[in-house]
């Protein structure tokens, strides 16, 4: 780690909040072979790593009705003929591997198996691999084994050699953690490795209804949009938004996904801190990158990726949640924030990879860099338009000199406002189809009635952020280099109430449940 991060401020020492993982499931008494949550007073095995906070609780009923492989699993546990199962659950933090656990846990002890969940608590007798088979099934369950030591992994892949217990253990994905693959290939061999990934919307859709909480198809997309379909979230925020107002919900969503993202932040270590900002940041998790950023070695950064995208924080494609963003600023400080930062745009800029989009970010996150500046002005110079003004204010942000780019500033500001189009001919033949998807026709025709964004995301259940996101997404499409050439362009293309292209119908937020599906 660079000294200069090094003497930054570092995290406050707020402590890790406690775990709150799904809780272990039950059997019903009344439905047999139904799984159910047990009650809030049933004791919890020994918390795992700081990494693996955040997990919620899906609340009594949870069947994992939407885990068709959770339900096999739990039907083979049963099994008392045959050799004994074994299982590896992997998943990133959040996805529900300590739920499914849990049900494992339950489900055992029911069938009179003893369980241990500590190598330490097992009797040596048990890990020997000859002998007559023991007349009573143990079982070993062991939540966080990417925690394991060398010696623990060895002797965990012993028992699962030896398919004399029932081994289940769930795992946080360590591509670059020798021991755990060699652990993973043993289980692969003996029994199943079972992945646990983000949801898409459909599996979103389908979890909502498992949990009895429903909610209109459009907050579903914005639920799954704000938590990257990681079922932990998906829970907070799915039961903020049924507990609010409809057209508090939105606001409702933000508040309780910020403080589930606030409070896993909390419980994690310094270098994943400040890892993250990485990924705030948009560049990806390289981990050569990584390595120059923090002047570590490559393992280190290999390991550092690793744990980054096993959190419940960052999506698929290597980025920070937006709802995580101002919480981890506050968690680590403005200034060892900006220090991380500016750390990312020196390696960015020497390796010729820093983009427009990326050092507009670190300008209006507080970087002042000279280097910065200079390059945003270039950007501004060759852009033109509205995304000049923006650019230019950015390279003045940045530590630019304002008086020397003031008057190109204002020309091309004056430009962005007064450059309207020429009226063009009267259409005689209809426009081509739109090139836009349902969603963002929604959003084009809303903009031609005047809309502001906050307005266009009340009616479509979005935020306004969003609503500027599609908008971008709109210009990119069809080519338009200003708002005033973008309203142009869409009347000419037939969006709005009085255009040739006939409107798609009302926008509504359907009320019946079979609707939102």
């Amino acid at each position: 780690m660079t000294a200069e991060i090094a003497n930054t401020k570092r995290p406050k020492p707020n402590g890790a909040p406690p775990a709150t993982d799904p809780p272990a499931a039950s059997v019903s008494a009344t439905r047999p072979g139904a799984i159910e949550a047990p009650s809030p007073t049933r004791a919890r095995n020994p918390a795992g790593s700081a990494e693996r906070h955040g997990e919620a609780d899906p609340g009594p009923g949870h069947r994992f009705e939407s885990m068709p492989f959770a339900q096999a699993m739990l039907r083979e546990l049963r099994r008392r003929d045959g050799r004994p199962p074994v299982y590896l659950i992997r998943g990133r933090a959040g996805t529900g591997k300590s739920a499914l656990l849990g049900a494992a846990r339950e489900l055992l002890t029911a069938h009179n198996v003893k369980v241990f969940d500590d190598l330490a608590a097992l009797p040596k007798r048990l890990l020997a691999d000859d002998g007559p088979e023991p007349a009573a099934r143990r079982a070993l369950l062991i939540d966080d084994a990417h925690l394991l030591t060398a010696d623990d992994v060895q002797t965990v892949s012993a028992l699962v050699s030896a398919r004399r217990h029932t081994v289940v253990l769930a795992a946080q994905p360590r591509p670059h953690d020798r021991d755990l693959r060699a652990l993973t290939d043993t289980v692969t061999r003996h029994g199943r490795v079972i992945e646990l990934r983000s949801l898409g919307l459909p599996e979103l859709l389908s979890f909502a209804r498992e949990l009895g909480l429903l909610v209109p198809r459009q907050l579903a997309e914005y639920i799954h949009l704000c938590t990257g379909g990681i079922r932990a979230g998906i829970v907070v925020a799915l039961r903020a938004a049924c507990a609010a107002r409809r057209d508090a919900a939105v606001a409702a969503v933000d508040l309780a996904v910020a403080e589930w993202a606030a409070n896993l932040l909390a419980g994690l270590e310094p270098d994943l801190l400040d890892t993250l900002v990485v990924a705030g940041a948009g560049t990806g998790l390289d981990a050569s990158e990584l390595a120059e950023i923090f002047d570590i070695d490559f393992a280190a950064a290999q390991d550092l990726a690793d744990r980054a995208r096993a959190t419940a924080l960052v999506t698929d494609a290597d980025l920070l949640l937006a709802a995580a963003v101002e919480s981890l600023r506050e968690q680590l400080g403005a200034q060892r924030f900006v220090t991380v930062q500016r750390r990312l745009l020196g390696t960015r800029l020497d390796a010729g990879l820093l983009r427009t989009d990326t050092a507009l970010l670190l300008a209006e996150s507080g970087v002042r860099d000279p280097r910065l500046a200079e390059f945003l002005v270039s950007a501004a110079d060759r852009a033109g338009g509205v995304e000049a003004v923006r650019l230019y204010s950015a390279a003045v942000a940045s530590g630019a000199d304002p008086s020397e780019i003031v008057d190109r500033r204002a020309l091309v500001a004056h430009h962005a406002h007064t450059a309207a189009p020429i009226d063009p001919p009267p259409q005689q033949s209809p426009a081509p189809p739109t090139p836009l998807t349902d969603r963002e026709q929604q959003v084009a025709e809303l903009l031609l009635l005047g809309l502001t964004y906050r307005e266009i995301g009340s009616r479509l259940y979005i935020s306004a952020k969003t609503v500027e996101h599609h908008v971008s997404r709109i210009r990119r499409r069809i080519g338009a280099g200003s708002r005033t050439e973008l309203l142009s362009m869409l009347s000419a293309m037939g969006h709005g109430p009085l255009l040739v292209w006939p409107s798609r119908g009302p926008i509504r937020i359907e009320q019946d449940a079979e609707a939102r599906t």
